[in-house]
């Protein structure tokens, strides 16, 4: 009962963490979006997957750092490419935000 009690309480800890993650990352509006370029290979393979990169944008809107969370390998090189060509709003600060970048998704 005990392990079932803290379980919960990580699960809404980390849900907490998550919801403040996402009201950061909206804080700033995308002023340039770039599609990361699917690998043949992964076209070939008709792989369907989505890649997280974190990105921590300067002060003027440029994407200083951008470091992969998770998803496929062989898609993880052309979202950070992508990924570092988005532009945002100018802030007063850095800040951080999550991009997601779907593959083999018609949309």
């Amino acid at each position: 009962m005990r392990r079932w009690v803290l379980s919960i309480f990580a699960f809404l800890l980390l849900f907490a963490c998550v919801a403040t993650a996402q009201t950061a990352e909206s804080s700033r509006k995308v002023k340039t979006k770039v599609v990361p370029v699917e690998p043949e290979l992964a076209r070939k393979l008709k792989l369907v997957a989505v890649v997280k990169v974190q990105v921590t944008i300067a002060p003027n809107g440029a994407v200083q750092q951008a470091k992969p969370l998770g998803g496929h390998p062989l898609l993880i090189g052309p979202s950070l490419d992508a990924a570092k060509q988005f532009r945002y709003e100018a802030a007063d600060s850095t800040t951080t935000a999550v991009i997601e970048f779907h593959f083999g998704v018609d949309n």
